[in-house]
C-alpha cells in the first residue's frame, strides 16, 4: 500500500488515504477513493497520485 496526501478540490481540505499497489496494472491507471472531507469520490493516478484533472499542480 502506498500513502499518499492530496488536497481536496471539493472542500480545500488536505486529505491523507492510502492506495493498494497493483504491480501487474497500467502505469498510467486511476483508482477511485472515497473522500472524507466531501463525501465524493475522486480519481487518483496509482503512479503519481494526482488527481484527475490536477495533474499539472
Amino acid at each position: 500500500m502506498s500513502h499518499y496526501m492530496f488536497r481536496c478540490p471539493v472542500s480545500g481540505e488536505n486529505v491523507q488515504r492510502w492506495i493498494d499497489d497493483d504491480p501487474d496494472g497500467a502505469r498510467n491507471s486511476y483508482v477511485i477513493v472515497d473522500c472524507p472531507a466531501c463525501g465524493k469520490l475522486h480519481f487518483v493516478n496509482r503512479s503519481t497520485h494526482k488527481l484527475l484533472g490536477h495533474e499539472c499542480e
